[in-house]
């Protein structure tokens, strides 16, 4: 059985990529295939592998080539930066290069670029992408001052936009501190079980150093990432 998910964040910066290469490992040190996505990258020179795609690389063990469709230069929203180099995003032809790369007896996971309103075509944004694609969110949120006004944000436009929500990943991109950070997942859940009343408690993901890939990848027990959550096989 197939399952695919869109990866998105609250905002940029908030460790998607990251969270995304942390998930992928739990799931398959679970007995899953997956296979990582990242359609559109921006702000990276031409010529090179994007950071986000090597890392995605790195954890699903594909070429640059199957991860990301369109590298782009210009560190701006996917439709400006292709506007920049004369060229033109197409939300039927990303939803084309998605299925065509999707796994047929696995997990397949999309990280989108930055938000859900993210622009990614002058017409449409991941949202639009999700929608056209059926999959449900994975939403990512940094454990930081304003995540739940964030995060309640993304999830209520989800639910406005009839998406579904399978996992809210909670991705401490610095060493948690304080009163805030603490509770913060707690308040996010209580507050948007209305809407999504099957989603399951919060995942946090504890901080561990980028530049220390052996300690990110030891930074939590894996198999305890999922527990009580369960993937559609």
């Amino acid at each position: 059985m197939s399952a695919a998910f869109l990866i998105t964040g609250t905002d940029t910066g908030v460790g998607k990529t990251w969270a995304t290469c942390r998930l992928a490992i739990a799931l398959r040190r679970r007995g899953y295939r997956v296979r990582l996505l990242k359609p559109v990258v921006t702000g990276t020179p031409t010529g090179e592998v994007p950071d986000d795609t090597r890392l995605l690389c790195e954890a699903g063990g594909e070429s640059p080539e199957m991860v990301t469709g369109w590298s782009l230069v210009e560190p701006a929203a996917p439709p400006v930066a292709a506007e920049a180099e004369g060229r033109t995003l197409d939300l039927g032809e990303i939803s084309r290069w998605i299925a065509e790369r999707q796994l047929a007896d696995g997990v397949t996971l999309v990280e989108g670029a930055g938000g859900l309103y993210c622009p990614l075509t002058r017409t449409s944004t991941f949202a639009d992408l999700a929608i056209a694609r059926n999959l449900p969110l994975v939403v990512v949120a940094a454990r930081r001052l304003g995540t739940i006004n964030h995060t309640l944000l993304t999830l209520e436009a989800a639910h406005r936009r009839g998406l579904s929500v399978a996992l809210l990943l909670i991705s401490e991109t610095r060493p948690s501190e304080g009163l805030a950070q603490r509770t913060a997942p707690d308040e996010i859940f209580a507050r948007c079980r209305s809407w999504f009343p099957e989603l399951p408690p919060p995942v946090v993901l504890p901080y561990a150093d980028p530049a220390v890939a052996e300690q990110l990848l030891s930074a939590i027990d894996w198999p305890e990432l999922l527990a009580g959550f369960d993937f559609p096989r």
